[in-house]
């Protein structure tokens, strides 16, 4: 018996197979590209999209082959034919999707491709509803796995080499990819249909299919263009959500290595590309200078015309010294107006002599900030490479060593790092590193001054200090070792460690009746860049000791707290919150604005010990203790004096309205036990002499 083609529905079968070719080619680069989940999801979603679409090519090209007789289809075998179809498309997207395609697992790809293909169309050739059941020409047969196997193979290189193509002409590459595939698949249809023969009287042994063969092919094949149009727009939904996010992870990763204000490279990236430089001079001697510069007048900027001015003006002299260095050094920007550069291959000193003066040259010139023109000059540290620099943290501390010359000389200049500063660069390095286990070894101690009523020697509080009993250097003073923790970066476990032993000291007081009324704590400036985790710690260590928060009092100097006012804002308000009482140190050695004051009120303001000095001697410094005391009254906060030596500086401020003081004089800095044996009297019964009294301050 002899079957005829509807060509009509054989050239839709050809179209069918190219579209399922192409989403097939379009899956296969996406799958590449995804991980974890999201490539299991596309890898199973995309075998049923390829898949349907290869079978549904395979059952109009059954549909398209007409006999002499009615046409009916076993559901079953129809069914497992389209599974066999996904599997194997499964399959084909798994091994495109792969890192690597040598020649061995192309052609065990193609090999049970091929085969699962051919699986699929006899499958469904099966399927027929006739009888005497269908034969087969061996020798076709054969030949039709073979095409198969040859269409799996063209169809896995094909799509491996696309998928990572990035060409603008990659659509006309899948789409001659796609053709040359569904030619491909349709050639092995097609001789395995001409390799099937029907008996003379084959019948069918179903009921025949009411809807006609024709109309069910463009059916199948409508259903398949949408369900395949579908995927594509999920697939180009998708890549462009994952472009989208890509751009999104990139801006990430470069705010992460940028300075958000002026685009230069941030401490991070300036770190990594020093850590470069000095490897590759270990490869072949290439000499490299660091220089560290900051604005010379920029705080009179921010306070005069605000810090928008402020921020104008680093992102001006960012652009000038963008321009004024080559283009394989490096500019960063550490904060404020703190810049640092890499100078790389410089031949001599001379070379960032030379880069120095053209950076305080063009940094000298006048800016224009919105209406007003602004006069600023930096200050510049250099510090070249040498064999004897050990690690780019040495480096460092040289550029700013040689920074605080260039201050200490007038400004508006650069200073070179010298020999003669070594000692103290290999000090300060060495400090860094033992101070990160000192608080481990408990080399640090917590000492306490008393403060105290200055009319009744009432004691009114206890000032705490930290010191170093180091083993070797024996004492070191907090004014050595705290700068140092705030740039090595362990000054937020220095401050943790104190305000964890003042609380467990205050509750022992607590516990014995022996408490002070307040214990004060100073913070400084590094601990409160960690300030979005500053008053969760706090709390937790007051809830750890059973500690009220207004027994402990907070100081800041008075830069530190307007840092804070203006950068960590709802950190103070969360303190206060909390109940914490808080003070400024040296009130008037700094700058403080009033009105923060105003709005935002602390307990007590500490007269500097400087004016308690001077205050017999010196008019001036007479009235700045009157005036601060009347600042204090007016703000409702009680007034402290430090420092205080004599008998004769003590009436001097309680008759200048101060009723509160600390100093040699009332006594020295105490341990624990001996702030315990004070406590227990209470009162400090104050000297008749008039000569100050042995400090053991550390």
């Amino acid at each position: 018996m002899t079957g005829t083609y509807s060509l009509e529905l054989v050239g839709l079968s050809l179209l069918v197979a190219v579209a399922a070719s192409y989403v097939a080619f379009a899956l296969a680069a996406h799958i590449s590209t995804t991980r974890g989940w999201a490539a299991a999801y596309w890898l199973a979603g995309g075998a049923i999209a390829m898949g349907t679409g290869i079978w549904s090519m395979h059952f109009v090209g059954m549909l398209a082959f007409k006999l002499p007789i009615p046409m009916s289809y076993d559901l079953e075998g129809t069914v497992v034919s389209l599974l066999i179809a996904i599997v194997v498309s499964g399959f084909a997207l798994y091994i495109v999707s792969s890192r690597a395609l040598d020649l061995t697992n192309l052609a065990v790809g193609a090999v049970t491709m091929g085969i699962g293909i051919a699986s699929m169309h006899y499958t469904g050739m099966a399927a027929m509803n006739i009888a005497p059941p269908v034969t087969y020409d061996t020798t076709i047969a054969i030949g039709s796995v073979v095409l198969a196997i040859a269409a799996s193979a063209l169809a896995l290189s094909l799509a491996f080499r696309l998928r990572r193509s990035t060409t603008a002409d990659v659509i006309g590459k899948r789409l001659l990819g796609a053709l040359a595939m569904g030619v491909g698949i349709c050639a092995m249809h097609y001789t395995g249909m001409a390799a099937a023969q029907f008996a003379p009287g084959t019948i069918c042994t179903a009921p025949r299919m009411e809807i006609d063969q024709y109309w069910l092919a463009v059916a199948v094949a409508t259903s398949t263009f949408m369900f395949l149009g579908a995927t594509m727009l999920i697939l180009t939904i998708d890549v462009r959500l994952a472009h989208q996010l890509d751009a999104a992870n990139a801006r990430i990763a470069a705010l992460a290595r940028e300075d958000p204000l002026t685009g230069l490279a941030n401490r991070r990236t300036f770190m990594e590309h020093l850590n470069a430089a000095f490897r590759e001079r270990t490869r072949n001697k290439s000499d490299f200078a660091v220089l560290f510069l900051d604005l010379d007048g920029f705080k009179d900027v921010n306070d005069t015309l605000g810090h928008a001015a402020g921020d104008a003006l680093i992102v001006e002299v960012a652009d000038r010294l963008r321009n004024t260095v080559r283009q394989d050094d490096l500019v960063a920007r550490f904060g404020g107006d703190e810049f640092a550069i890499l100078q790389r291959n410089i031949s001599s000193p001379s070379d960032a002599g030379t880069l120095a003066e053209k950076i305080g040259a063009a940094l000298a010139r006048r800016y224009t900030i919105g209406h007003d023109d602004v006069a600023v000059t930096c200050s510049i540290g250099v510090a070249q490479v040498t064999d004897a620099t050990g690690a780019p943290p040495d480096i460092l501390v040289q550029a700013d060593l040689a920074l605080y010359r260039a201050k200490g000389d007038g400004r508006n200049c650069y200073r070179f790092h010298e020999s003669d500063l070594d000692h103290k660069v290999h000090t300060r390095v060495l400090l860094a590193r033992e101070l990160q286990t000192a608080i481990a070894r408990g080399e640090l101690e917590l000492l306490y001054q008393p403060q105290v009523q200055i009319a009744t020697g009432r004691i009114v509080g206890l000032e705490t200090c930290v010191r170093w009993n180091h083993p070797s250097r024996g004492i070191i003073k907090p004014s050595v070792f705290i700068p140092i923790a705030e740039r090595a970066g362990t000054i937020l476990a220095v401050g943790d460690w104190v305000m964890e032993e003042a609380c467990r000291q205050m509750r022992q007081w607590q516990d014995h009746d022996l408490a002070p009324p307040v214990l004060a704590v100073q913070l400084c400036s590094g601990q409160l860049k960690a300030a979005a985790q500053l008053a969760a710690d706090f709390k937790a260590c007051l809830e750890r000791h059973r500690v009220e928060a207004d027994r402990i009092e907070l100081e800041f100097a008075e830069p530190v707290l307007m840092q804070a006012a203006q950068r960590g804002a709802s950190t103070l308000q969360a303190l206060r919150d909390q109940g914490f009482r808080m003070s400024i140190a040296d009130f008037g050695s700094g700058y403080s604005s009033i009105g923060y004051l105003a709005s935002a009120p602390v307990q007590r303001l500490r007269i500097p010990r400087s004016l308690v000095a001077d205050a017999l001697r010196s008019p001036a410094c007479a009235r700045a203790v009157r005036a601060t005391v009347q600042i204090a009254r007016e703000l409702g906060a009680d007034t402290i004096a430090d420092g205080v030596e004599t008998q004769a500086q003590a009436v001097f401020l309680l008759a200048a309205g101060c009723e509160q003081a600390q100093g040699p004089f009332f006594g020295p800095l105490l341990s624990a036990m001996e702030a315990t044996l004070l406590l227990r009297n209470a009162v400090i019964e104050r000297p008749a002499t008039d000569g100050p009294r042995s400090s053991s301050a550390a």
